[in-house]
């Protein structure tokens, strides 16, 4: 009896999902995917290797990696800082935090600028006194925080793309 409640539920959810217009975020029902679209979206090139960072993160998680020439355009800029998250009793700073900021723009061929948004990711990771340590773990919590924003940014787009569709 359960299973047949199960398919019930199923069929129900279906039809009135149906009913709504839903659409599912990554179909291609109707017209061009969201994921087609963002293929084909040309990311602005960065000069710094954290801009890099965020910019091979947004283009891994688009199968293939986008090549351009699809009509639009993605421009984003970022800044961080690194923040003291405790102090001891003995005035050691042992835990550090990560945070960066990104503003982004999905513009058209035109140059005309369609949405645009911020996104932010705050990484914590743990200083030991050993230089190269301490670089490694910064250097992590960087690499975190930048997939963070680029997978924020990505659905962001993803989802305005697929609602303003034709």
């Amino acid at each position: 009896m359960p299973r047949l409640a199960h398919i019930l539920i199923a069929l129900s959810a279906a039809a009135l999902l149906g009913g709504c217009g839903f659409r599912p975020l990554y179909s291609d029902n109707g017209g061009e995917s969201a994921e087609t679209l963002l293929r084909g979206a040309e990311v602005a090139p960065q000069n710094d290797r954290t801009g890099q960072l965020i910019r091979n993160a947004f283009l891994e998680g688009i199968a293939p990696a986008a090549a351009g020439g699809g009509g639009y355009r993605i421009n984003f800029t970022h800044s961080s800082k690194t923040l003291d998250a405790v102090v001891s009793f003995s005035g050691n700073k042992p835990q550090k935090r990560y945070v960066l900021n990104v503003e982004y723009q999905l513009s058209n061929a035109a140059g005309k600028e369609l949405t645009s948004g911020k996104t932010f990711a705050e990484v914590s990771y743990t200083t030991t006194g050993h230089l190269h340590a301490d670089n490694q773990a910064r250097d992590n919590a960087i690499e975190t925080a930048t997939r963070v924003v680029a997978r924020d940014m990505r659905t962001r787009l993803a989802a305005w793309l697929a609602s303003h569709r034709q």
